[in-house]
């Protein structure tokens, strides 16, 4: 998982071997909603094995 505020968090992810499923780029603003999106995409993925952030939840925090 990669999280990054200000940054081409997909860029960084990729370049480090994190997959892109699992990486989030946010603004900063949305701090608190951001955490609250990994949680259940971590929670997610241990239920499901589907491991990923949701559109939705991208679009909510960009």
């Amino acid at each position: 998982m990669f999280l990054g505020a200000k940054q081409d968090a997909f860029t960084a992810a990729g370049d480090i071997g994190i997959s892109l499923d699992t990486t989030l780029s946010y603004a900063s603003e949305h701090t608190r909603q951001t955490m609250t999106h990994t949680g259940r995409m971590a929670a997610r993925g241990t239920l499901t094995g589907n491991r990923g952030f949701t559109k939705d939840e991208r679009d909510q925090i960009s």
